[in-house]
């Protein structure tokens, strides 16, 4: 992989990683005022997902890490 291919891929986790951030902070916010009901599934799979997609940006993130020594 070039180098400009791995910055872009390191900058486009980057962005999703605080979008899930932001995103997983407002659901949060909408349960605890009630506005998504909290003792139904679609609230615990809103914050599961962004959880999700937090740790997998994260873990690309790591990964062009080590492709990044590896040159």
């Amino acid at each position: 992989m070039t180098a400009q291919r791995l910055a872009r891929i390191n900058t486009c986790s980057f962005v999703i990683c605080l979008t899930s951030i932001a995103v997983g902070a407002a659901i949060g916010l909408l349960g605890i005022w009630g506005v998504i009901p909290t003792n139904q599934a679609p609230f615990w799979r809103s914050l599961g997902t962004c959880g999700t997609t937090f740790v997998s940006a994260v873990f690309t993130s790591m990964a062009i890490q080590c492709f990044k020594t590896n040159e």
